[in-house]
């Protein structure tokens, strides 16, 4: 059991350090790789890639190191993914609801709950001995899903739905 905390402490701070990098490094570099990976604009659906890509990465590194000994670590983890996802827009557009705008450090702190909630989730789930146990429906449900995510993360980039999740706020416009 402290390894799988060690290993979700280190994917916590991991996500941190690396979703906050990844906000970033579209200005930086440009380019469509550095697009898919990281935010091209302000909009809710850019700053789920700054939590999507490292618990992506950093669940690829643990399934390699400890997760295929577990039996249902793929739907732990893609789970846990999703609680990172709806934590954020929840959150976020709940507070913004009530406030009526959006400051960075609430953003900031978006970003860490939904962090925290995923690695949570999937430390609690983990320790167990049946870990969402691994039925062959739950592991391909989860694998189905995260390659959804994976494609709408692409696609979306480039061609988002006129919806406000996709709407940055600072231009008015969607995606590129």
């Amino acid at each position: 059991m402290k390894k799988v905390f060690l290993w979700n402490l280190s994917g916590l701070l991991f996500t941190l350090l690396v979703g906050t990098l990844l906000h970033f490094v579209y200005d930086w570099f440009g380019g469509s790789f550095w697009a898919v990976l990281g935010a091209v604009n302000e909009s809710t659906w850019e700053h789920l890639k700054l939590v999507f890509w490292p618990i992506v990465l950093f669940g690829f590194i643990e399934y390699l190191f400890y997760g295929r000994n577990i039996r249902g670590f793929l739907p732990t983890k893609v789970f846990s993914l999703l609680i990172a996802m709806v934590s954020i827009v929840v959150v976020f557009y709940t507070y913004t609801g009530i406030i009526g705008d959006h400051f960075l450090v609430l953003d900031i702190l978006t970003f860490v709950i939904g962090a925290v909630l995923a690695y949570w989730f999937a430390y609690c789930q983990l320790k167990k001995a049946r870990s969402m146990d691994a039925n062959k429906f739950l592991w391909g449900f989860s694998m189905i899903l995260l390659i959804v995510l994976l494609i709408s993360f692409i696609i979306f980039t480039f061609d988002p739905p006129h919806i406000a999740l996709f709407l940055d706020p600072a231009q008015g416009s969607y995606g590129l």
